[in-house]
């Protein structure tokens, strides 16, 4: 969430590279909510729209945080 949109501009870049059957990278953003907010800025909607799988982790109940313990 603390990349700026010109990095995260590069990174869209680097995922165009590919041969005529397959991407060359494979890449995972994580970040806290606020990544999500900066994917949805108008200058990184083409990043945003190449996302192929989101996945948001809620916080744990009470009771899975006991398991876990």
């Amino acid at each position: 969430q603390n990349l700026t949109p010109a990095v995260l501009e590069q990174i869209r870049l680097l995922s165009n590279l590919e041969t005529e059957t397959q991407k060359l990278l494979q890449i995972v953003l994580i970040g806290q909510p606020e990544l999500m907010q900066v994917l949805s800025l108008d200058e990184l909607r083409q990043l945003n729209q190449r996302i192929t799988a989101r996945y948001h982790l809620q916080p744990l109940s009470r009771e899975e945080t006991k398991q876990y313990i």
